[in-house]
């Protein structure tokens, strides 16, 4: 399953700082956890401005570089003083299916990290794509993302950034939502008719056809994604009176919440349904915090609340009652970026705090993937624990570690937790 791209275009707007350089390390597909670039044996073609053959555009897309140490044949970089509105295209010579998309931003050894790329659009087409002219038209193209890459930790390490990959269904005739785990989704934008196939880790669930108005967009509803904590095939589809259709189940309902904090510019605070959020947290180092909301409909409430905050809110719902609300994450408001495309409108917020947390031991259970990377235990965990921080020491299956960094990609139809020693 997954999504199958014959050429991957990146439309990249601007680097994390730097006056001369624009650059990024490498960009895996996986399907399943699998990287399906291990080489560049499947690459057919690459285009876009590149400093010189050893720092090609290539790089990027072959899965047998290295993503530590020198740059030299590792990584991408532009032509000099070539640092916005850049192109680059990687064309497959068999289409490649995969469903995650995993990022290591520019860097040297753990230095020069403001090289990297930020606000990045990445769009696959099933056709042959040659035109670098930044943000031109693309044929039977969908748009992936359409955000920012996180600066590169000043460590010489992978960084892995995992990226929330959002499908415009609208543009669509119909569309899969892929259930890597159990979910409940509200509705986050209007849908043409479609049949939309609920695939679950026990395979295909049940096929529903929609009307248009059984998947809407509701603003009045806050927070937008659910994880429901039961079997599949346990999870029945209907549209509730309010319109917005649901997986439904007896058991326990985790809920996410957007809100923006208001109280230093003396008003109140806002729950905001969100599309998508995508967060990395350190102890002691800057938390990366985004959030889509897919409409236009709050900017201004939001830029009347621009000294406050950014704030993730994890619940826990039955029979309709919220019985556990906490913070999981909370940053200043960096940016507040709008998106008007022909069928969809949206907000991508962006924030940034620093934070330091008292050191706890936890035990821990539900992991469904362990990987030693460079000599450092990482764990994906199958659902998120609301009180764990980075410097807490973990006991989990037959591991203890103190946590370095924690790495959260949720979106409707993908739920990734990962924690990473220190």
């Amino acid at each position: 399953m997954g999504i199958t791209a014959k050429s991957i275009i990146l439309d990249i707007a601007d680097n994390q700082g730097d006056i001369s350089w624009l650059g990024i390390r490498s960009l895996e597909l996986k399907l399943s956890s699998v990287v399906q670039n291990p080489d560049a044996a499947n690459i057919s073609a690459t285009y876009g401005p590149q400093y010189s053959a050893d720092y090609s555009v290539q790089n990027i897309f072959d899965g047998s570089k290295s993503k530590v140490g020198t740059t030299e044949n590792t990584a991408w970089y532009s032509t000099i003083n070539t640092i916005t509105n850049v192109r680059i295209i990687c064309v497959f010579t068999v289409p490649v299916s995969f469903d995650e998309i995993v990022i290591n931003n520019a860097h040297h050894g753990g230095i020069y990290t403001n090289r990297g790329a930020q606000n990045v659009k990445i769009t696959i087409s099933t056709d042959t794509i040659t035109d670098t002219t930044y943000d031109a038209s693309i044929a039977n193209s969908t748009v992936l993302y359409n955000s920012t890459f996180d600066e590169h930790t000043g460590a010489d390490e992978a960084d892995d950034q995992i990226l929330t990959l959002t499908i415009l269904f609208t543009e669509l005739p119909s569309a899969e939502i892929l259930m890597a785990a159990n979910f409940r989704i509200d509705a986050i934008v209007s849908l043409m008719p479609a049949e939309i196939s609920m695939i679950g880790i026990f395979g295909v669930v049940e096929t529903v056809s929609l009307i248009p108005a059984a998947l809407s967009f509701n603003a009045e509803i806050p927070g937008a994604l659910f994880i429901v904590p039961v079997p599949p095939a346990n999870i029945a589809f209907n549209a509730d009176i309010n319109s917005y259709s649901q997986f439904t189940t007896g058991e326990a309902i985790l809920r996410y919440y957007l809100t923006i904090t208001g109280a230093v510019d003396s008003l109140s605070d806002i729950d905001i349904p969100m599309a998508s959020f995508q967060a990395r947290r350190r102890s002691g180092s800057p938390t990366y915090l985004s959030a889509v909301i897919p409409t236009i409909e709050y900017i201004d409430s939001i830029a009347a609340r621009s000294n406050g905050t950014i704030r993730i809110d994890q619940g826990y719902e039955q029979n309709g009652v919220v019985l556990q609300r906490e913070t999981i994450i909370e940053t200043d408001i960096e940016r507040a970026d709008t998106y008007l495309g022909s069928v969809n409108q949206s907000i991508v917020l962006t924030g940034y705090t620093t934070s330091t947390f008292s050191a706890k031991t936890l035990d821990l259970t539900g992991s469904v993937l362990r990987s030693l990377v460079n000599g450092k235990i990482n764990v994906r965990m199958a659902n998120p624990y609301v009180f764990l921080n980075p410097g807490d020491t973990v006991n989990i299956d037959e591991d203890t570690f103190i946590v370095g960094l924690m790495s959260y990609a949720i979106s409707p139809d993908f739920q990734q937790i990962d924690i990473q020693e220190a």
